[in-house]
């Protein structure tokens, strides 16, 4: 039924503008997984996966299964993921003592080494954290240096640099920003217009936010209870999209977002789904 189909992400090819939506009929691991494409007039087409080229990577600190507990850790493995600079990068949670993980693997794959282990300070909750996932990230450059910009759940924005992702590795990311409690946050994409830098962040309770990306490296970090009055990175709430699921970047000047009517929260989204692009807001056009 339209009700049981699961929306998990989706991606558009940068030359064809063709959208692909990795979906699956069912819930559960007895789901079945499929990948559609999507054109330029709106025709579905489920793309055939028997005899396309692939490879595979074991994880080797990918955490126990655990039905039991409040949230079986195992199925938070991977939470994003992105290839950069000829890594893929992957997020989740390991079977570390400091268990959300990051991990960078080289691809074509070999090995995958295990991830670096993070700590984080929560604003939210009021203190550090090392078992929280990463739910979303992006790769971004601050004052000449690489970052991986990356949101939890309620909601700290954390930098955390790509020099430091090293196996086995404890880091602690620096917290620079910071939207607030019940909040999840699903997508980010970063973008330049009319000179000034910006991140949309969409959310499962806050909506569209845009931040304001122009100084990144000056923002003081938010590290503890007895730092006060930090605001963090600045950002504005965009009203003109709402019951965002997914956001990507379509091209230079627009956003994909895959709606649905069953709104925000940290569950499943229901159907009915849409999917259309958007203007990539400016620095004024906010409230």
């Amino acid at each position: 039924m339209p009700s049981d189909i699961l929306i998990n992400d989706v991606a558009v090819n940068p030359i064809s503008k063709n959208v692909y939506v990795s979906a699956a009929r069912g819930r559960g691991p007895d789901a079945a997984p499929l990948v559609v494409r999507v054109d330029a007039s709106g025709k579905l087409t489920l793309l055939t996966l028997d005899n396309i080229r692939h490879e595979t990577m074991s994880l080797s600190d990918a955490p126990a299964d655990n039905p039991a507990s409040r949230q079986n850790p195992r199925t938070q493995t991977i939470t994003d993921m992105a290839y950069v600079n000829g890594n893929l990068m992957v997020a989740g949670m390991s079977n570390e003592e400091w268990s959300s993980a990051l991990r960078s693997i080289p691809y074509p794959f070999k090995t995958a080494a295990k991830g670096t282990q993070l700590q984080i300070w929560h604003a939210s909750h009021g203190r550090y954290e090392t078992q929280a996932p990463i739910r979303t990230f992006v790769p971004y450059t601050i004052d000449g240096q690489q970052y991986v910009l990356a949101a939890y759940t309620c909601t700290p924005l954390v930098k955390i640099p790509v020099t430091d992702l090293k196996a086995g590795a404890q880091v602690k990311g620096v917290t620079i920003s910071d939207l607030g409690s019940g909040n999840q946050p699903l997508d980010m994409v970063p973008y330049k217009k009319d000179g000034h830098e910006f991140i949309l962040v969409a959310n499962s309770s806050f909506g569209v936010v845009k931040l304001h990306a122009d100084n990144m490296g000056q923002y003081k970090p938010i590290d503890s209870p007895t730092v006060v009055d930090v605001a963090g990175a600045p950002y504005d709430k965009i009203t003109s999209v709402t019951n965002v699921r997914h956001l990507t970047q379509f091209d230079n000047a627009r956003a994909l977002v895959l709606t649905s009517a069953g709104g925000g929260g940290f569950g499943p989204a229901t159907g009915p789904f849409n999917l259309q692009t958007v203007s990539l807001p400016e620095r004024l056009i906010c409230t």
